[in-house]
C-alpha cells in the first residue's frame, strides 16, 4: 500500500476562486479560495477550482483505495450550515486567467457562467461534506476512489474539481490556498493506492505539482 500526499506551494499549485460579482476578474494569486455566498454582500457567489496534477505520479493500473481532500478554514463569513460538494470538471481551464465567465480569460464556459453547466462539470459529486455555520480548523472531503481511479487510468481527463455549496446564500467560507504563507494550511490531497503488480512502500512526496 502506498500513500501519496500532495500539498503544493504557489510555484506549482493550481487553485483559484471565481466570483459572480466580479465575473471577468481572475483571482489565482490570492492567499485563499472561497466557497459560498458572502452574507455581507448581495449576489456575491463564490466557487473554487483545484487541480492536483501530481496524481500523474500514480502508475496507470494502480488501485485507488481512498482519497481525502483537506482544506484549512481561514475566514468564516457564513451564518448557515451547508453541504459543500466536489464535482469533477469536464473542461480544461487556465489557472492564471480563469474567471466566472470564462475558462481562459477570453472563451466562455460552454455550460454558462460559473462553471457549473453539464458540459463544464459533472452534475453528481465525487465527495461532499457538511460545513457548519461556524467552521474552523480543517474541513475534510472524502472523495470516491472511483472518481480518482478514472483520472489515473485515463478514463476522464484530470481537469480538477469545482467546489460548490448547495444553496449559495449567506454561507461563504474561505480556505487557505496554495499561495498561503503557512505550508501546512495549503490544500492537501492524500491518496492511498495499491500499485499494479504488488504492494509498494509508503511514500509522502513534498513537492508534487497541484
Amino acid at each position: 500500500m502506498t500513500v501519496l500526499t500532495l500539498q503544493p506551494d504557489s510555484s506549482t499549485g493550481l487553485d483559484t476562486l471565481i466570483l459572480s460579482s466580479s465575473p471577468t476578474t481572475n483571482y489565482y494569486n490570492q492567499t485563499f479560495i472561497a466557497v459560498g455566498e458572502d452574507n455581507s454582500a448581495s449576489n456575491h457567489v463564490t466557487r473554487s477550482l483545484l487541480k492536483f496534477s501530481g496524481l500523474s505520479a500514480i502508475p496507470v493500473g494502480s488501485t485507488i483505495i481512498s482519497a481525502v481532500l483537506n482544506l484549512t478554514v481561514v475566514t468564516d463569513l457564513t451564518s448557515n450550515t451547508r453541504t459543500m460538494h466536489a464535482y469533477r470538471l469536464l473542461h480544461a481551464w487556465t489557472h492564471t486567467a480563469v474567471t466566472w465567465n470564462t475558462y481562459d480569460g477570453s472563451n466562455a464556459w460552454p455550460g454558462g457562467a460559473g462553471a457549473f453547466g453539464s458540459s463544464d462539470c459533472e452534475q453528481t459529486d465525487i465527495g461532499n461534506v457538511s460545513v457548519s455555520s461556524s467552521p474552523s480548523g480543517t474541513v475534510t472531503i472524502n472523495l470516491t476512489s472511483s472518481g480518482v481511479q478514472d483520472w489515473i487510468n485515463g478514463l476522464l481527463a484530470n481537469n480538477g474539481i469545482l467546489l460548490k455549496v448547495d444553496t449559495e446564500q449567506d454561507d461563504r467560507t474561505d480556505y487557505a490556498s496554495c499561495e498561503n504563507s503557512t505550508a501546512a494550511n495549503r490544500p492537501q490531497l492524500v491518496v492511498t493506492y495499491i500499485e499494479l503488480g504488488g504492494w509498494g512502500p509508503a511514500i509522502t512526496p513534498s513537492s508534487f505539482i497541484f
